[in-house]
């Protein structure tokens, strides 16, 4: 079997978000030379949440009486905490696609390999380029092999052969594939390819982590023979073009059912159903067989894409923190951390220590690939595979054909009249109009009110500063940075050029995202509007009582008492294929199928903000009807006006301001959203929102903020429009 060389980049186990150990401390092993410092010690991990469990943070607590804190990031925003806030961690878990991006920065200690008491023991992957067995592995992309030394201790330089100085100390590694439902698809899986396959149209998906989603579109396409590539992790070009043309003709033919982007994401598509095919990790193979549910990790014959993580030391660390760091280090080698992950599906950096730590079966099950002579239990304890299992893919040595997961080379880019003033004398205020006075009146009175004016302007100050700092400051930022340039490992390079914002106009996905955006914006604002308005009529005057307004109110605001992500989250299981709304509208036979429009889709965005903002929408337009004098409604009606009549000649006129104020938080809330079409589009929904975001998250700083001004001149624009209409300072 011809093994892939691609690897993928891992982020898992959200949960583990922030644990500790909490024991108060025990002796140090005999084992680790390290002597404990009086005061505790807390080591602060950041990373993506591969090894971030509560189990290891207990475990080190009781091993080295040091306590644990993770911080667990999505990918790429541990490659920003690294380069931007390196004093935040003590040891960061980076995969080896991120180090030709942290590594320039200076950010990262070289690790000097003479203080690693495991080193020799280290799988050669890493410290040789080859397999145990004395295979060279492939080099196309980044392996390990080319990031894995520095020149110094400090340096922003990789060594073209090993050194002293690691740039980070290899710690889990995994082959990955496509994951199947076998009780779904009841036929064998051979082929990447299988992916744009007609037959799972609407019912695939692909991961949505651009950098190592293109990897695995270049497996498809290259299983399907649409594409030949030179070295997939090195693409060029008209390469890169030609995947992403496959894959948004995929899009349109509605082949992919969502791209997901997080490990929990992945789980419940498998799940629930919705996908009975998809790129996927070990780990959430593993999840989807703990529930209960089929769920096979596919060998296939071009073979897997694969990773690896490990730990670096930040510069910042010095004498006792920094010996902290490096017994940490060697206790995650010496074995039970390897044994743990190995159950996991990982495969550990040492394998030697791990053996001594899993039983003869565990090792011929995980490594060996032989069939289970008992139960195989996952790290916590739960069964996973029954006696007479073999793992999928089967065996190390037919699973590890390494390496290659980032592209070396990387695109550019992935996306009239002015009021009038009232021209009096301050003295006519005093004075009054017509008035006489005499020179020394008027001396005294301009007197009074400079003073007047001067105390004013002291009154004015604070404001003015909290609103120059935390308003004008950022947005004038915003603005310099804009014109500046970058480059791939490079994030700022002062100049002043126009080249983002000629970027920005000279691709056609820029006018087709804000257009999307645009149609967003307005059918919500329609939406809303007719729902907030009718809504703060009936608060309004339908009701006398003021308590129940209020309670009504409060009821509305319910959901904003969680995260959006929840709420969000929430329309999940309404909408889905197996959802409660197909399940229902199947049960009365008012469809045949299921209907998959209702999630994943534009119709699932539009809903979800309807769902967020048409608060925002009726709380304005309530406090606009509240003001209204009953009188002129009384008027109305006595003579002779309709309800209707009322309604509209004087209801809607006098309630303009609150549905203008309410139209300006929806206008700006939407065009600027990106995390409802993140969660509810399923990755097939685009906005002018999400494409800053992923140019943040790729740390291409001056175009995110080239697009963020074009925005917000747009969103401007807009509301402008609306306050030339309506005027809100009868509401302020």
């Amino acid at each position: 079997m011809r093994q892939s060389v691609v690897m993928s980049r891992r982020r898992f186990l959200k949960h583990t978000a922030s644990t500790a150990g909490l024991a108060l401390g025990a002796g140090a092993l005999t084992q680790f030379p390290f002597v404990h410092a009086a005061e505790p010690v807390t080591l602060r991990i950041a990373g993506t949440g591969v090894n971030q469990f509560k189990e290891l943070a207990d475990k080190c607590k009781a091993d080295l009486g040091f306590t644990v804190q993770y911080t667990s990031l999505v990918s790429d925003d541990v490659v920003k905490r690294a380069v931007t806030q390196p004093s935040s961690f003590d040891l960061l878990d980076s995969e080896y696609w991120m180090l030709k991006k942290i590594v320039p920065s200076g950010n990262l200690r070289g690790i000097d390999v003479t203080k690693i008491k495991y080193y020799d023991n280290i799988v050669p992957i890493f410290t040789k380029g080859e397999l145990p067995n004395g295979k060279k592995v492939a080099m196309e992309g980044i392996a390990p092999i080319k990031v894995a030394y520095l020149t110094a201790e400090k340096s922003e330089k990789f060594a073209p052969q090993p050194s002293q100085w690691m740039t980070v100390i290899p710690t889990v590694y995994n082959a990955d594939t496509l994951g199947i439902r076998p009780d779904l698809i009841k036929r064998p899986i051979e082929s990447w390819g299988e992916l744009l396959n007609p037959e799972f149209k609407g019912k695939s998906a692909i991961l949505n982590i651009p950098s190592i989603g293109i990897m695995d579109a270049a497996m498809v396409c290259e299983a399907k023979g649409l594409v030949s590539y030179g070295d997939k992790g090195n693409m060029t070009t008209p390469e890169i073009d030609k995947t992403i043309a496959v894959m948004i003709e995929a899009k349109k033919a509605g082949q992919f059912r969502a791209f997901w982007k997080e490990f929990n994401e992945s789980v419940n598509l498998m799940a629930s159903g919705e996908v009975v095919i998809q790129s996927m990790w070990s780990p959430a193979v593993t999840k989807v067989r703990q529930m209960g549910i089929a769920c096979v990790y596919q060998p296939l014959k071009e073979g897997y894409r694969a990773w690896a993580a490990g730990l670096g030391l930040p510069t910042h660390l010095q004498g006792p923190m920094l010996d902290a760091a490096y017994e940490f280090i060697n206790w995650y080698l010496s074995g039970w951390s390897g044994a743990f992950l190995n159950r996991q599906g990982y495969y550990t950096a040492v394998l030697d220590t791990a053996k001594q730590q899993m039983s003869p079966d565990e090792w011929d099950f995980w490594m060996e690939g032989k069939p289970a002579k008992g139960d195989i239990l996952s790290p916590t304890g739960e069964k996973i595979e029954s006696t007479g299992a073999v793992r999928d893919g089967g065996s190390f040595w037919d699973r590890m054909g390494l390496y290659g997961p980032q592209m070396e080379r990387v695109r550019r880019r992935v996306t009239p009249h002015p009021p009038s003033r009232a021209r009096w004398s301050p003295l006519s205020r005093i004075a009054g109009e017509g008035a006489e006075c005499n020179e020394a009146a008027e001396g005294t009175a301009v007197a009074s009110i400079r003073q007047w004016s001067f105390v004013a302007y002291l009154q004015a100050l604070p404001l003015a500063v909290v609103f120059l700092l935390f308003f004008v400051a950022p947005i004038a930022l915003v603005v310099v940075v804009s014109f500046f340039g970058y480059e791939t490992y490079q994030i700022l390079i002062p100049g002043f050029a126009l080249d983002n914002y000629r970027e920005v106009f000279s691709e056609g996905v820029t006018y087709s995202t804000y257009l999307i955006t645009v149609k967003f914006c307005v059918i919500v604002w329609a939406i809303t509007s007719v729902l907030g308005f009718f809504i703060a009529y009936f608060l309004a005057f339908q009701l006398r009582s003021r308590t129940s307004q209020t309670v009504l109110l409060l009821l509305c605001s319910i959901p904003f008492w969680t995260s959006i992500v929840i709420r969000m989250i929430a329309w999940i299981p309404l909408l889905g294929r197996n959802g409660l709304v197909n399940r229902s509208l199947l049960g009365i036979g008012v469809v045949e199928g299921p209907q998959e429009w209702l999630l994943y889709s534009e119709f699932a965005v539009i809903l979800g903000y309807v769902h967020l903002y048409t608060l925002m929408m009726i709380v304005p337009i309530f406090n606009s009807m509240t003001r209204i004098d009953r009188s002129l409604i009384e008027a109305a009606s006595d003579a002779g006006a309709s309800t209707l009549q009322v309604l509209w000649t004087v209801i809607l006129p006098l309630s303009k301001t609150g549905i203008a104020i309410g139209s300006i938080f929806v206008i700006a809330m939407v065009m600027g959203d990106f995390v409802t079409v993140d969660v509810l589009g399923g990755g097939q929904v685009a906005s002018v929102g999400k494409q800053i975001a992923t140019q943040l998250s790729y740390l291409q700083f001056p175009p995110a903020a080239a697009n963020a001004m074009i925005l917000l001149l747009a969103v401007i624009a807009m509301i402008a429009l609306l306050v030339r209409v309506v005027d809100i300072r009868k509401e302020l």
